[in-house]
């Protein structure tokens, strides 16, 4: 007797999502790297029912660092205060360890917990890359 199947949600429950990422989610809103705009990452957001999609994407993005554009926790504290309540996908970790690594005296932990004492208890998705 085969075992019974289950079915998996093809919608999520997430009205609302702002995806914070660092270099490794640039692909994923890029001409350059997805030429059909249905395929890019807002789009697979909506299309699992996401009407509210808020991307905060930049290369070399830090929890803490700056380079060219607001850190991690400033965009996320920026938008709880003026309200945003809803979930969160934070693809970061590549440019934070490479801080880490270079002396940074916030260590990982610190970094994930700024950003989970800002996020409360709001849904949240840590993505990691894989090599």
């Amino acid at each position: 007797m085969a075992p019974p199947t289950i079915a998996l949600p093809t919608t999520t429950s997430c009205a609302s999502v702002v995806h914070i990422g660092d270099s490794t989610s640039v692909g994923l809103v890029s001409d350059n790297y997805i030429s059909d705009p249905t395929l890019q990452m807002d789009a697979q957001y909506r299309r699992v029912g996401v009407g509210d999609v808020r991307l905060e994407i930049s290369g070399a993005r830090s929890v803490v660092e700056e380079y060219r554009a607001p850190n991690a926790d400033d965009i996320a504290s920026a938008l709880t205060a003026s309200g945003y309540d809803g979930c969160w996908v934070l693809a970061l970790g590549v440019t934070d360890a490479a801080n880490v690594a270079a002396g940074s005296s916030v260590l990982h932990t610190e970094r994930i917990d700024r950003m989970m004492a800002v996020i409360g208890d709001d849904a949240v998705l840590w993505l990691r890359s894989r090599r």
